[in-house]
């Protein structure tokens, strides 16, 4: 990370700054993640760099926002971390919906944490309108997660209303579905492939010794199914 202090790009080095911010912040160094996450701050504010196309130009401000939310979410400024999720959505606008759905997602954790259910829930079904139709692996994460969050809540009704349609957005059964049913994921391991390739970690299984020049099995018998 030395290298990001010989930059003159403000945005290389916003980014390089929140890395390490967010490292600190994983290490629950405050002091160090506060560092950081001030010259970040510092170095998104200014001008972008002027011609050419650099590799930091998609760190935009609303990206460093949402960025910055989530690492003052895990040092636990709450406060702090709405607000920068506040000014991401105020940044990304209504045109760029997979991030704005992110955002939203995370928003609406950062509002149960606070003890705001009522705004955490409103957020949440923000997040799925959004969300609604697009297809990405980050999108599909939020909604487990929000699933998972929503458990401690099974007995309010938005809650439960909440969690079948983020099942229903990521293709799985609804939780009352699962409920009533008694189903549950097949733990059962994979078939092995009959087309002569093998999954990975997948031991070869050796075939069957048979004796030179042995007659083939007799077939069995046919059955017309007529008792």
């Amino acid at each position: 990370m030395d290298y990001g202090r010989h930059l003159d790009n403000p945005h290389a080095v916003a980014y390089y700054e929140a890395t390490l911010a967010n490292a600190a912040a994983q290490d629950n160094d405050r002091r160090m993640a506060a560092k950081h996450l001030a010259r970040s701050e510092t170095a998104i504010a200014k001008p972008a760099a002027a011609g050419g196309d650099s590799w930091a130009a998609h760190y935009s401000p609303g990206r460093w926002a949402h960025e910055s939310g989530m690492i003052l979410s895990r040092l636990g400024d709450l406060d702090a971390a709405e607000e920068h999720l506040h000014l991401a959505l105020d940044i990304h606008g209504l045109d760029r919906r997979r991030t704005r759905a992110i955002v939203l997602a995370d928003l609406g954790g950062v509002r149960l944490r606070q003890g705001d259910i009522d705004g955490a829930m409103a957020t949440w079904r923000d997040f799925l309108d959004c969300a609604d139709g697009i297809r990405s692996v980050k999108v599909q994460a939020a909604l487990q997660d929000m699933r998972v969050r929503l458990r401690t809540h099974s007995g309010s009704p938005e809650a439960q209303e909440l969690r079948e349609r983020a099942a229903r957005a990521g293709g799985c059964p609804s939780p009352s579905v699962v409920a009533l049913s008694g189903c549950a994921p097949s733990a059962m391991p994979p078939r092995p492939l009959d087309d002569g390739h093998r999954r990975p970690n997948q031991q070869p299984v050796p075939d069957a010794p048979r004796t030179p020049d042995a007659p083939p099995p007799p077939h069995p018998p046919c059955s017309s199914g007529l008792s």
